[in-house]
C-alpha cells in the first residue's frame, strides 16, 4: 500500500454563481471509496472523478472525503462559495431627468 492516500481537487475559480449546478473535478488513489458533500462519487480506474453538485441559496462550503482500503482518510474542504439567483434591485432615479428646466433633445 501507498504511504499516503492522493486527495487533489480543482475547487472552480469563481467564489460567487447565479447557477445552481457546480461541477467539482480531481482525483483520488484508484480504488479510494469519495463522497463530496455526503454523496457518494463514482471514481474512475485511473482515480479521477467529476461530480455535479447542486448548490443551495447563499453561501456555503463543501466537504471531500476519500478512504482507501488500508483506512486512511484524506479531506479536503472548498473555499466559500456563494450562489445568489436573485434578480437585482433595480431602481431608476427619475427626479434629475425634469430638473434643469428643458428637456432633453
Amino acid at each position: 500500500l501507498p504511504r499516503s492516500l492522493l486527495l487533489k481537487v480543482d475547487w472552480p475559480a469563481s467564489r460567487e454563481t447565479n447557477r445552481r449546478k457546480l461541477v467539482v473535478q480531481g482525483k483520488t488513489t484508484p480504488g479510494a471509496v469519495l463522497t463530496l458533500g455526503g454523496q457518494r462519487v463514482q471514481v474512475g480506474r485511473d482515480g479521477t472523478f467529476s461530480h455535479v453538485v447542486w448548490l443551495r441559496e447563499g453561501a456555503q462550503s463543501l466537504d471531500v472525503v476519500a478512504r482507501d482500503v488500508g483506512g486512511r482518510v484524506e479531506r479536503n474542504r472548498s473555499p466559500t462559495v456563494v450562489l445568489d439567483t436573485r434578480a437585482p434591485d433595480v431602481r431608476f432615479d427619475t427626479d434629475a431627468l425634469w430638473q434643469g428646466g428643458s428637456a432633453p433633445r
